[in-house]
Parts: structure tokens; sequence; C-alpha cells
């Protein structure tokens, strides 16, 4: 009977110990957890500056052979239904753009201070 009891306690704790060990490893080995992060966090960013109509500044990935980034200024015009893109109206020539979320690499909010508003240092 001990012997059952034992079998199963060391069943129980190898089983524990395998699962929290690939818990653990697979954040190292799986981009798509940091990459599903990040463009959770854009996604809020984005929403963030429509709401707030703030100049949003915004490093998009290029398909020219150097691989370097545009960095593109605007304001965001509210998201679309679909989240996986949005809508930036330029601020040098007003036109308006339509970008894909998975295309950003960074994005940076200027937020406006309000008017009428005191605020405490």
């Amino acid at each position: 009977m001990e012997n059952k009891t034992k079998n199963r306690g060391s069943s129980f704790f190898s089983k524990l110990l395998t699962k929290s060990s690939q818990k653990f490893l697979l954040p190292f080995f799986d981009d798509s957890v940091n990459q599903s992060r990040q463009l959770e966090n854009f996604r809020k960013k984005i929403n963030l500056a429509a709401a707030q109509k703030s100049l949003a500044v915004i490093q998009v990935k290029t398909l020219s052979p150097a691989h370097t980034p545009e960095t593109i200024s605007g304001w965001i015009l509210s998201s679309s239904n679909n989240g996986d893109t949005f809508v930036l109206k330029l601020q040098k020539d007003q036109q308006l753009r339509m970008i894909a979320l998975k295309d950003v690499k960074k994005i940076s909010v200027l937020h406006q201070k309000l008017p009428g508003k005191i605020q405490n240092n």
C-alpha cells in the first residue's frame, strides 16, 4: 500500500516538474508570446491617441533593401473595426495612410495639454 502511495507522489511530482519547466522555457523559444503582447500594447496606444486626438510618431517597417524603418507622424483617425489596421493623417501633407499593425516597430504619442487645466508640479 505504501509503495503505491510513493509511486503516486513521485508521479505527481514528476508531472508537476515537467509542466512547470515547459511553462518556464516556452517564452524563451516562442516569440509569438512577445509579439502578441507588443501588438496589444501598440493597439492600446493607438486607441488612446485616436481618442485624445494626439500627435503620434510611428516607425514603420519598409520593404526597402536596406530594411531601414520609415518614421512618420500624424494624427490617428478612429481605428477601424478590424484591429489589425489603422488610418494615419500625415502631418506634413495631410494625406491619409493605412498602416498594418504588424508593420509598426515603435510608436510614441505626444499628448496635448488641455486648456484651462492647472497642473500641479
